[in-house]
């Protein structure tokens, strides 16, 4: 083995604490996945020092580094960054809430909208700040936090759109302008984790690597205190730990699974639980590439531990502190893959043509492709409905803004899913969202123009093949129950009284 080679250079010795801490804060701090290799060791510092690495530079040259260059004048940050579609979502945004907050139709509600801007205005721009970091899980499940509460303030927009007529099309800029945001935010999502290398073979992360660091820790010290000797004063002190190590042993011994014991070695479990992170904490294309094969095999090992030890062991509190340490140290590596559909979202189908197998398009991946652009062609659909006066199109886009919410929550989960077939329970709960909306056009009030029944259908037919329990079915319901009764209160306050029965179909809130 190369020691060299970020992907193997863990497993070729032992390392103490202190030595795998410095390499972590030097992958951190340059940006690097290998700390022993000089030459990626300088390149992160030139880049992480510019001013001496233009005086250094300029040595080079002859010239006298005493004097630098004057720099060229920093332009003016631009209205939102990255891709086009973000300056143009921005200003969308902008538009829509200046004309929402200054329009005289709304001057009686406006301490109210002002709250809605400034919502709006923070979740756009911590969404496409975090958005262009997804590989990190902490900026991921910001961004897709801000993607929701989009998504939420654009169905309160339609509803609002559909029980004030004087402001109908005031709303519906608005509504449009948040899906476009929420929208863009998930191809920047996709962006991100492409640029790092992310498919079906990667791995992404679903904690930091200093919070992996930090569990990796607490799983060594719980190890310690298990193994360390403990004196018994009295006859009446049971020796808990004691017996729990040795019934780990017999149980391992008695299934056939010897090789387990090793993880009892603290040297030796340190070194596997920093050969993870090893391959986590850099996040470079090749890292995570690694760490999505290396991440199944370790961890599968450690999750084996587990079933057989957990339950045999005896009670004793070191034994169970142990357990649970090792078990949270698994979980940041639990579904590794999630995320690895993104990408797809974010670039043309034709640029993966002839990729290696691990960047084909799978049938989960076809499946949500399917769902955004039938989304997308929705939406279009739907908002012509912001155009009409009439009363039936006025319920029709109440029942609109819900099946839009609906189909964003089920390409959120589908996105994230990871399971091969699409069965697994990210995917399961995004059925369970198509069985809802395949329910609307049967059970809304009124004629449908743009929500009939085969529309629909065919909407989510990429979600129809998945089984779908009842308790999990259930579950999706209950939460729709408390969320509508939330929003329902919510847009009756700043909705006027003659027109709330669009609304509100024999449904009294609250009661």
């Amino acid at each position: 083995m190369d020691p060299q080679n970020a992907s193997t250079r863990a497993f070729t010795g032992d390392r103490s604490p202190a030595r795998a801490a410095v390499d972590n804060v030097m992958r951190r701090s340059l940006k690097i996945s290998n700390p022993y290799d000089p030459a990626e060791v300088a390149k992160g510092l030139l880049a992480r020092y510019r001013d001496e690495a233009e005086r250094i530079k300029r040595e080079q040259q002859g010239l006298p580094f005493s004097v630098m260059q004057a720099q060229a004048p920093v332009a003016p940050p631009t209205n939102g960054t990255g891709r086009p579609e973000m300056r143009r979502a921005t200003d969308a945004i902008e538009a829509a809430l200046k004309e929402l907050t200054t329009s005289p139709d709304l001057a009686d509600i406006q301490p109210e909208l002002s709250g809605w801007a400034s919502m709006i205005r923070r979740a756009c721009a911590d969404g496409f700040a975090s958005a262009s970091y997804a590989i990190d899980a902490s900026e991921r499940d910001r961004a897709f936090g801000a993607r929701r509460s989009l998504g939420e303030f654009g169905r309160l927009a339609r509803y609002a759109a559909a029980v004030n007529s004087c402001a109908t099309e005031i709303y519906c800029r608005l509504a449009q302008a948040c899906d476009l945001a929420a929208n863009v935010m998930l191809v920047v999502i996709g962006d991100a984790l492409g640029d790092a290398g992310i498919t079906r073979s990667g791995g992404i992360l679903q904690v930091t690597a200093a919070t992996l660091e930090s569990r990796r820790n607490g799983v060594v010290e719980a190890l310690r205190n298990l193994l360390a000797p403990n004196a018994i004063d009295d006859q009446d002190t049971l020796p808990r730990a004691q017996q729990a190590v040795l019934a780990i042993y017999e149980a391992l011994e008695e299934v056939g699974s010897p090789d387990l014991r090793a993880l009892l070695d603290e040297a030796y479990l340190s070194r596997q639980l920093d050969d993870l992170i090893d391959l986590a904490t850099g996040s470079t294309p090749d890292g995570l590439r690694a760490l999505g094969t290396a991440s199944a095999v370790v961890v599968q090992r450690l999750e084996r531990f587990l079933i057989i030890a957990e339950p045999l062991a005896p009670e004793a509190p070191p034994a169970s502190v142990f357990f649970a340490e090792l078990r949270l140290f698994t979980q940041g590596f639990e579904a590794s893959r999630s995320g690895y559909r993104l990408p797809y979202l974010a670039r043309s189908p034709l640029l993966v043509s002839g990729f290696a197998a691990s960047a084909a398009i799978d049938p989960p991946t076809q499946a949500l492709l399917q769902l955004a652009l039938s989304r997308t062609a929705l939406a279009d659909m739907v908002d012509c409905l912001c155009c009409s006066c009439n009363d039936d199109d006025a319920i029709e886009l109440v029942l609109a803004a819900k099946v839009l919410f609906d189909l964003d929550r089920a390409i959120d989960l589908f996105g994230l899913g990871t399971h091969p077939t699409g069965r697994g329970e990210a995917e399961m709960r995004a059925a369970a969202y198509g069985v809802i909306v395949r329910r609307a056009a049967t059970d809304g009030f009124g004629p449908h123009k743009v929500l009939t029944e085969d529309r629909l259908n065919a909407i989510t037919a990429p979600l129809g093949t998945i089984p779908v329990s009842d308790l999990r079915l259930a579950e999706v319901l209950n939460l729709q129950v408390a969320d509508e009764q939330r929003w329902g209160e919510l847009v009756s306050s700043i909705a006027p009284s003659c027109r709330q029965e669009l609304l509100f179909q024999g449904f009294v809130i609250g009661s």
